[in-house]
């Protein structure tokens, strides 16, 4: 045998037999092919077979039998299970590179098998080889196929095997047999086509019923469990003869029952096996076949009785169409035969459709087709008889003949659906419009919570359209507002699980932000018994809530109501249709006598125990009134006797039949009218006898008036009445202005709602002048205005008034000067530190000037300076009142004289000065302050004489005892006590002008300081104004004005008076009274006057806040021999004292300080050292009580500036007594 490579094949086309059609396939020539184990040629091959690139078998030759198409390596594992050789003759191509190799290690290793060759168009052909061992009989079939070879086939079998029966059976996977074909010995199995077995078992059965020996030859593999079933019985079974289906297990077996001849199982089972692969190729397509049959012939039928016509066109690419078949449904829906319909040219096929569907249904046809998509249309059928009804064609492509289209349809009358779909559009268009046109929003949500379906209503609940609904994220949970998304989660789980939600109460956030208050209704969708979502209904009930608020409103009010009705007086009783009181407030329960107004509910109203003021039938006549006229009112009686009481009723009908009454009790009101009736007499007579003038006015004319108003103006009521009030007036007021017109608008005013009250100037009768004050007031009357004029006579009240006035004037002037005092006073506080400084240096450093050196006059210059600096601080105490006397003794009369002794040098010689001492010193001593006194003499000397001025004249100074006082006694009574500061003035009748200020108290005995100068006297004009701060007659810069105002302010200190005597060209007298004193001058003086050593080593402590006054002190403290250390602060000084108690003899401190007041820090250091003398040395010894002092433990009070012989002599009787 030649190689092939050396001796390539020649193509050939075979003509190949495959369901009657003939095929070409590439195969090689009969040549020689590679043998394997030392096969036959090509030209001796079994079968030819063609594989297209794919691997797809497109061909094949008898005798395999294997449907087309199959895959190549089906083919393969079919020859291998059947123990055959397989010689394959290969092109090569791409997709089977590597297929020699997998056929070593596949089902045909071992079998020899190898492949060669070379080809084109990367498929492959080949030649395939059976061989037999042994050898097989002939099946003749004498050219019959189908079932007639397979019917032929089973005949032979049984007749080469002796069986009786032979039959091919369709086994199902159950294991069911039924046989299809059968060649059957009726003795053993009768007709078994068509019966089906359950198992082989039970063909067994009916074999072994017979008594006959059973040989079974079944197309099973040994896997079988029945072979071994079948072996244990006896019964001999032969593996084999299976009729494959193109899967893995049988689809049908071929059987053999009953008894065989032969001996040698491999016989029997090689008979199987030719016989089965005689049958194999025919087995399922005569089964199909003959299943074909009768599906064509049932198919046939169910055309013919479909309710529409079924057909077959071709149909050309221009649209052209043949019919190829109709069913008998074209007469009855067209009108035509199948043969007529068959017969019908492609124009007049289209003529069938209406001509307004031919284009749009031909070109959707043509186009879908081509796709090979099915295509149902719906068009209009012209039928040859000229009626229209609409059709559906539903078509599909079964096929292709060239370029044209074979199709299938089915043409169906579908009137009926286009009118049910007609009026189910014209019923959901309805639905629509009803559903766009509700008020509410409906949505419909899927199972997942996506939205289907929504209305139009939503833009009017919410403000958004149904596009912008769609484009939110979470719709529609986002448009719920935050407080209410617990509340709308809640409803939506419940309808989840299948519960219906209704009218939920939730508030949507609209567009523009605001919230509206929505009713939720939640429904669960159900489709065909599934469910398809939930469908959601919101309604706006901003009114609803509007309405619920406004009705919550108005249960507020008509609780309100109630509980008002409970509070009035009156008795409110409400009863409805029956008769029957439904409700009844607090005062009708007490009026009525009952505990509490729910008893009376439920209460018949005619038992109430109301009576008329007549025996009529009142309770008839009452609702007789208000069946005809809805209300009744009147007067009835509760009660009888003493005890009744009178009751103002009014009935009105309510709309519900019932009605309402409001009882009042007028017994009251009965006893008010009579009271009235009794004051009306009372108030008449109290107009009649009232004080005041009363006048009832209309318009500007009196109509009536009282007779005090007769009295007031001298005229009867008769001339009195028709005229106006400024008929009874001056021309002008005190204001200049026309009376006439000042009445017109004061009247017009006070007929303007407004009470006028003012002031009036009229006339009496007699033509004097007379004050009044006038009230008038507008009292409507009768719907019409009156004017009530009250008129009072104030002509003496006003005269009392200028006196009041005067009177407070000079009150005014007192507490003028008082506020004065009180500045001046705390400016002297000042100076008074300032010049204790200047003057104690001044007085350390004479003692260190030689005498006769001109620092010696200068030093005196500022000690005189001082001193007069010091009067002036004592002339600003002495004003302000704020300095209290100091308690001492003073002789008067020598402490005047002394200060004459100062002033002669001063006086002009042309000035005459004499002092009268009338009494002993005994008689003219006084309770006082020495050196305010000495400032009261000299001030009075020295304005004597400036009174004087220069012309020669005298001053006489007298001290004395006062005689009885029986002209102050006279004075003071004209002057109030608390008016001491005021000054009274009174002449006499040869122009003396005698005034009076201060205090007398006519039960002590007095001493009386008169200066008399022979000046011209004070007129009356200036002596009211004498003793005014800074009042003066003097020339600029020749007087201050403080010279009396100080002697003023001194004596009102010491409780004393003055008397002012003056007369033109006859001089002046100023008498000073003060009260007499008890103590012993001369022991005061030689107190004062005498400056005490202290013992040495005498340790000091001063505390001032001021530097140059601690330094000062310091300073002549030293001077003198005393140890003294000074502490600027009250809160140092204590910390010294603590530290060291015993270091100190004596402390002086000052009494107002920053921290901590003089006084006080007296008290602390007593608590710290109590036997430790202390001394307060203040410029403002007014602010200070002698009382509190003591209590305080304060030694002595020093005064600031200091005078050093007294402030020495302190110190020495502090230490003298510790």
């Amino acid at each position: 045998m030649k190689d092939t490579d050396s001796h390539p094949t020649k193509a050939r086309r075979w003509r190949l037999p495959w369901h009657g059609a003939a095929v070409a396939a590439d195969v090689p020539e009969m040549g020689d092919v590679p043998e394997t184990g030392g096969g036959p040629a090509v030209a001796a091959a079994d079968c030819l077979w063609s594989v297209d690139a794919r691997g797809r078998l497109i061909a094949l030759s008898a005798p395999l039998g294997v449907s087309l198409p199959l895959p190549w390596w089906r083919v393969v594992r079919l020859e291998r299970t059947d123990r055959r050789a397989l010689a394959i003759s290969l092109k090569s191509g791409q997709p089977f590179s590597g297929l020699r190799a997998s056929l070593r290690r596949g089902p045909l290793a071992g079998t020899g098998l190898d492949l060669s060759g070379r080809g084109r168009h990367g498929g492959w052909s080949g030649a395939a080889l059976v061989r037999d061992d042994p050898p097989l009989p002939d099946f003749g079939t004498d050219g019959r196929r189908g079932a007639d070879l397979i019917q032929a086939v089973l005949e032979q079998t049984a007749t080469a095997l002796a069986v009786g029966t032979v039959f091919v059976a369709r086994r199902e996977r159950d294991g069911t047999l039924i046989p299809e074909f059968a060649a059957a010995d009726p003795a053993v199995g009768g007709d078994i086509v068509g019966h089906p077995y359950r198992s082989l078992g039970t063909a067994c059965g009916d074999v072994l019923s017979t008594g006959r020996p059973l040989v079974v030859a079944a197309g099973l593999d040994e896997r079988y469990p029945l072979l071994g079933r079948f072996r244990r019985l006896g019964v001999t079974a032969y593996a084999g003869a299976p009729l494959f289906d193109g899967s893995e297990a049988p689809g049908g077996v071929l059987v053999a029952l009953g008894t065989s001849p032969f001996d040698d199982p491999s016989r029997v089972e090689a008979i199987l096996a030719a016989a089965a692969r005689c049958v194999a190729p025919h087995f399922r397509a005569a089964l199909e076949e003959r299943r074909l049959s009768h599906a064509a012939a049932r198919f046939s039928s169910l055309l013919d009785n479909l309710p529409g016509m079924a057909y077959r066109v071709r149909m050309s690419p221009d649209g052209r169409r043949r019919m190829l078949y109709a069913s008998q449904g074209a007469e009855r829906l067209i009108g035509i035969t199948p043969a007529e319909m068959c017969r019908l040219p492609s124009d007049r096929l289209l003529e069938l459709r209406h001509p307004d569907d031919r284009e749009r249904t031909l070109a959707d046809t043509i186009d879908r087709l081509g796709r090979q998509d099915e295509v149902s249309l719906r068009w209009r059928l012209a039928r040859p008889s000229g009626t229209v009804s609409w059709v559906r064609s539903s078509e599909r492509l079964v096929g292709r003949d060239g370029a044209d289209l074979l199709v299938e349809g089915l043409l169906q009358d579908c009137g009926a659906e286009v009118e049910v779909e007609d009026e189910l559009a014209r019923r959901v268009r309805e639905l629509k419009a009803v559903a766009d046109y509700a008020p509410d929003w409906e949505s419909w949500l899927d199972e997942d919570g996506g939205l289907r379906w929504l209305s139009p209503g939503v833009e009017k609940v919410t403000g958004y359209t149904v596009e912008e609904c769609r484009a939110l994220a979470g719709y529609p949970r986002s448009l719920v507002c935050d407080e209410d998304l617990g509340v709308f989660d809640t409803a939506m789980a419940a309808a989840g699980a299948g519960s219906a939600v209704a009218d939920i109460d939730i508030r949507i956030r609209r567009r523009w932000g605001e919230a509206s208050w929505c009713s939720l209704s939640i429904q669960p969708v159900i489709a065909d018994g599934h469910p398809a979502g939930l469908r959601l209904c919101i309604r706006r009930i901003d009114r609803r809530k509007a309405a619920e608020q406004m009705l919550h409103q108005r249960e507020e009010e008509i609780a309100r109501v109630l509980a008002a009705l409970d509070l009035v007086r009156e008795a409110v009783i409400v009863s409805n249709a029956e008769g029957t009181i439904s409700y009844a407030n607090a005062a009708a329960a007490r009026l009525l006598g009952f505990e509490a107004a729910a008893a009376l509910r439920g209460h018949p109203w005619r038992t109430l125990g109301l009576a008329g003021s007549s025996s009529a039938p009142f309770l008839d006549i009452i609702e007789s009134s208000l069946a005809s006229r809805g209300a009744w009112s009147g007067e009835l009686v509760l009660g009888q006797g003493e005890g009744a009481i009178y009751l103002d009723t009014r009935f009105a009908r309510m709309p519900q039949d019932g009605f309402i009454a409001v009882l009042t009790d007028i017994g009251a009101r009965k006893l008010a009218d009579e009271q009235l009736r009794e004051n009306q007499e009372r108030y008449r007579a109290l107009f009649e006898t009232a004080g005041d003038a009363i006048f009832l006015m209309e318009g500007a004319g009196i109509i009536d008036c009282n007779p005090r108003a007769e009295a007031v103006f001298g005229h009867g009521r008769g001339e009195l009445q028709g005229h106006g009030l400024h008929d009874f007036a001056p021309p002008r007021q005190t204001d200049g202005r026309e009376s006439k017109v000042v009445a017109a608008g004061l009247l017009a005013k006070a007929l303007g709602g407004h009470p006028q009250a003012y002031e009036w100037l009229g006339r009496h009768k007699d033509g004097s002048l007379i004050h009044l004050d006038v009230t008038l007031t507008c009292v409507p009357r009768r719907g019409r205005p009156y004017l009530v004029a009250v008129v009072r006579d104030v002509t003496e009240r006003r005269r009392r008034e200028d006196e009041q006035r005067h009177l407070e004037q000079q009150l005014a002037q007192a507490r003028k000067l008082e506020a004065l005092g009180q500045l001046a006073g705390g400016v002297a506080h000042d100076f008074n530190n300032i010049l204790g400084a200047i003057r104690g240096f001044a007085d350390l450093l004479s003692d260190e000037v030689p005498a006769g050196s001109p620092g010696e006059r200068y030093v005196r210059r500022i000690l005189t300076a001082s001193d007069r600096a010091k009067g002036v601080v004592r002339q600003i105490l002495a004003f302000s009142r704020r300095s209290e006397v100091s308690h001492g003794t003073v002789d008067l009369g020598r402490l005047a004289e002394e200060c004459l002794g100062l002033l002669r040098a001063s006086l002009p010689a042309t000035t005459g000065l004499t002092f009268n001492h009338g009494a002993g010193a005994a008689g003219t001593v006084v309770d006082g302050d020495r050196d305010q006194l000495s400032q009261v003499i000299l001030n009075l000397v020295i304005n004597a004489n400036d009174a004087l001025d220069g012309v020669p004249g005298d001053i006489q100074v007298i001290v004395a005892r006062s005689g009885d006082g029986a002209e102050l006694r006279r004075l003071t009574s004209r002057t109030r006590p608390e008016l001491a500061l005021a000054v009274e003035v009174e002449t006499d009748a040869g122009g003396g002008v005698t005034a009076f200020t201060g205090r007398f108290d006519p039960d002590r005995p007095h001493v009386t300081l008169s200066i008399i100068d022979s000046g011209p006297g004070i007129p009356q004009a200036v002596i009211a104004h004498a003793f005014d701060p800074f009042f003066t007659t003097k020339a600029a810069r020749q007087g201050t004005g403080l010279g009396l105002a100080v002697v003023h302010s001194i004596v009102l200190a010491h409780h004393g008076a003055i008397v002012v005597r003056s007369h033109p060209d006859r001089g002046c007298r100023f008498d000073i009274v003060l009260p007499m004193g008890q103590g012993d001058a001369a022991a005061e003086m030689a107190v004062s006057g005498t400056e005490a050593a202290l013992p040495p080593g005498t340790r000091v402590l001063v505390v001032d806040d001021d530097a140059d006054f601690g330094d000062m002190i310091l300073a002549m403290l030293e001077h003198r021999g005393v140890e003294a250390a000074v502490v600027s602060s009250p809160l140092d000084a204590l910390e010294v004292l603590r530290d060291h108690p015993d270091a100190w003899d004596v402390m002086v401190t000052d009494q107002t300080m920053p921290g901590m007041r003089g006084i006080d820090l007296v008290k602390a250091v007593k608590a710290i050292r109590p036997d430790l003398p202390c001394l307060i040395c203040t410029g403002y010894p007014e602010a200070l009580d002698e009382a509190a002092l003591t209590k305080a433990g304060v030694f002595a009070l020093l005064h600031k500036p200091v005078d050093f012989p007294h402030y020495f002599a302190q110190l020495a009787r502090a230490l003298a007594v510790d």
